[in-house]
């Protein structure tokens, strides 16, 4: 073995190469899937999807389990999974792709000009609405993706999403 190990150069190429391998290590799975072009085909879009709704329903049952299920509008935030498979950024078409392979229904887009005071009266609705249910509650898991600006809806710019608990 060569004595130029310990150098001073040798040591910080090996520290960049280490770097770069764990910052590799820590990559969202979901990015993966990205082409080099941007563009994601239909079976990434069903992976993600798939993906996103395993993790969801994981997240779940061990929110369910330790009975850490918050009751009411406030729900229990999911937004870091979702942004696992639906980055900011990405195309609303792709989006709600993605979403809907999850088992979301994805409504409509508001129009620019929609009414109303709310913030988020231009962001677009995914439900699920019975993703979990008895004779006495509903589980529902919703997100809303948020455009550039009203009426764009070329790329997301922020994600909510979270799991709703409700009980008679």
């Amino acid at each position: 073995m060569s004595g130029n190990l310990g150098s001073p150069l040798n040591r910080r190429g090996l520290l960049r190469l280490g770097l770069a391998a764990m910052l590799s290590c820590f990559a969202l799975p979901g990015m993966s899937l990205e082409k080099e072009n941007g563009q994601m085909t239909s079976d990434d879009l069903d992976r993600r999807g798939k993906q996103l709704r395993a993790e969801i329903e994981l997240v779940y049952k061990e929110l369910k389990s330790a009975t850490k299920l918050v009751v009411g509008y406030r729900g229990n935030d999911i937004r870091e999974i979702v942004l696992k498979y639906v980055p900011i950024g990405t195309s609303f078409d792709d989006a709600e792709t993605i979403l809907r392979f999850a088992g979301f229904t994805v409504y409509p887009r508001p129009e620019a000009n929609a009414t109303g005071d709310r913030p988020d009266k231009y962001d677009v609705s995914a439900f699920i609405d019975s993703f979990d249910h008895g004779f006495a509650y509903n589980v529902q898991v919703i997100v809303l993706l948020k455009p550039k600006a009203p009426g764009d809806y070329s790329d997301i710019s922020g994600i909510s999403a979270g799991i709703f608990y409700s009980s008679l």
